[in-house]
């Protein structure tokens, strides 16, 4: 097994909820992740991210938000509801 071999199998198996995205476009997601919000991985890979928020609205608004606080900012974070795939609307960070 080589390096690259590894940090996949880490991030395959990490136990905290990751996610790759492009142009809020999942790239990339670990089973932790999917796991999260009631998907298989292969379900959410190349889905816009819309999917897994309550509503267009909130989509749009933190998006807005992201951009602006990535325009001067290498980092950014924040909170937000979230709906997993059973409908049920849930706290994130």
């Amino acid at each position: 097994m080589d390096y690259s071999d590894l940090e996949r199998l880490a991030f395959m198996e990490s136990p905290a909820p990751q996610l790759v995205a492009s142009e809020r476009r999942i790239k990339e997601c670990n089973k932790a992740f999917a796991a999260l919000f009631g998907y298989e991985r292969e379900e959410l890979i190349g889905e816009a991210i819309l999917r897994l928020y309550p509503s267009s609205a909130d989509y749009y608004q933190i998006g807005e938000r992201c951009l602006k606080a990535l325009e001067t900012n290498i980092h950014y974070e924040d909170e937000r509801f979230m709906q997993h795939s059973d409908g049920q609307i849930f706290w994130a960070r």
